[in-house]
């Protein structure tokens, strides 16, 4: 019999994040990303949900979950660059105004 697998770390091994990055991804502390990896600490419903969310996000928007990774928002703010209106997940190459 199979053991069943571990949501968590499917996450962080499918999106090549360690747990750092995937606990900022999750919004939740380090600590108990690791719990819910190693199976000390089971997640609420709310939090098994976003999971399935961010898995349809991935597969149906592309684009739209890659913006939502990690870094990704940090790079653009830090960059100046702000998100095109007209095309999702380009950048115009114009400064933010504030």
């Amino acid at each position: 019999m199979s053991t069943p697998s571990n949501p968590f770390a499917d996450l962080m091994d499918r999106l090549n994040m360690d747990d750092i990055r995937a606990a900022q991804y999750l919004g939740v502390p380090v600590y108990t990303l690791r719990k819910w990896v190693k199976g000390e600490r089971t997640p609420n419903a709310a939090t098994l949900r976003l999971l399935e969310v961010l898995g349809l996000i991935e597969a149906i928007a592309p684009a739209i979950h890659a913006a939502l990774l990690p870094g990704e928002i940090e790079h653009v703010k830090k960059s100046g660059l702000k998100r095109s209106t007209d095309s999702p997940g380009k950048l115009n190459m114009s400064k933010n105004p504030d």
